[in-house]
């Protein structure tokens, strides 16, 4: 069972090919282009998640739980990317992935790192339907102190369930080289912890966060009808508070709504296709067909840009992390807010001395 063939898509599978479906021109070219663009998504991932936890860890949004697991879950990608390069490494025959230790710990980190991605994208669901759907408890279930401590709780249970590949997994020599393989005494293991995986990181988030999503739509359509009558009835000060309250709802949850709703998007499919070819091999003990094999490549590439295009995704619906992004980053964006301050400051010490000048001429 070779454990680099889909070592990261966070489960080692089983090796389903046969030597043809291999040497099959159209799987080959699917899986060369899948190579050429990893390390592209690779460096976007790496250094869009460095931006994006600097962000969030600024001192303008790290106290508010949200962001405080946004950035948890970009350092969280981070490390997955770091193990993906190993992945890349191995597939261009560098024999980085062949060596005992940096076997182990890249199985290790793609089981749990794939694991929390899910789990913090739940939370922050969850958050999400708490500030739409129940906004009286936003604070005492959205804060800071709870959200480390869900942080602490989830890395605790990924590291313990998944420490199994630890030592179920090693070098395996040939007559050809060594290979990272999954040992033969521990394979039926293997295919019970790769459901318990599927259950934990597929179906269980998946029927989670699409029940919240719902719920959250719903609230909000039920949200701006109210908000519609009661327009009619409240005076204009009253509603111009309320709508900046809300704008301020809608901006954090249009961002949190949007991404988990583009992770289910990217991180569906592939584990959609591996069930199917894990069913196909365990319970019917057919081998997937070629088309299996190469949507599963197709879907696994999908997979890794989970990883690598959230900043992309907080740029687009965070207001709030684009402007304190632009502040970090951008000098040119520092130089255009600087000049607007300075040329609003000028206008208010000319209006100053207008004003001042009216006075003296009411006085004489």
């Amino acid at each position: 069972m070779n454990a680099g063939s889909d070592v990261g898509g966070v489960n080692i599978s089983s090796d389903y090919n046969t030597t043809a479906q291999e040497n099959n021109p159209w799987y080959q070219t699917v899986l060369h282009f899948q190579t050429g663009i990893l390390i592209v998504v690779v460096i976007v991932g790496l250094v869009g998640n460095i931006l994006a936890a600097g962000t969030f860890l600024s001192p303008n949004l790290r106290k508010t739980s949200c962001c405080l697991y946004l950035a948890t879950k970009s350092i969280n990608d981070l490390l997955f990317l770091i193990s993906l390069v190993i992945v890349w490494l191995y597939r261009l025959d560098v024999p980085v992935f062949d060596t005992i230790g940096v076997c182990q710990a890249t199985v290790f980190v793609t089981y749990t790192t794939g694991f929390l991605s899910v789990w913090f994208v739940v939370m922050i669901t969850w958050e999400n339907f708490i500030r739409v759907s129940l906004p009286s408890h936003v604070a005492r279930l959205c804060n800071v102190k709870r959200a480390k401590y869900t942080i602490v709780i989830l890395i605790i249970i990924s590291v313990g369930m998944y420490s199994f590949s630890l030592w179920t997994t090693g070098l395996i020599s040939s007559q050809i080289n060594s290979s990272c393989l999954v040992f033969e005494k521990y394979e039926k293991l293997l295919v019970a912890m790769t459901c318990v995986d599927s259950i934990l990181t597929l179906v269980i988030p998946l029927i989670v966060m699409v029940f919240l999503n719902i719920a959250i739509s719903i609230t909000a359509i039920q949200s701006h009808e109210r908000r519609k009558r009661l327009f009619e009835s409240i005076p204009m000060t009253s509603i111009q508070r309320r709508n900046e309250t809300s704008v301020l709802e809608m901006k954090v949850s249009k961002l949190l709504f949007a991404v988990s709703i583009i992770f289910l998007l990217l991180h569906t499919p592939s584990h959609v296709i591996r069930i199917k070819m894990m069913v196909l091999q365990s319970i019917y003990k057919t081998k997937p067909s070629l088309s299996d094999r190469v949507l599963h490549r197709i879907f696994e590439l999908v997979y890794y840009m989970n990883f690598s295009v959230h900043c992309g995704v907080y740029l687009v619906f965070g207001d709030n992390f684009r402007m304190i992004f632009k502040r970090l980053y951008c000098s040119e964006c520092k130089k255009a807010e600087n000049v607007q301050i300075h040329i609003s400051s000028k206008r208010c010490s000319e209006t100053e001395a207008m004003f001042e000048q009216c006075k003296n001429i009411d006085i004489e």
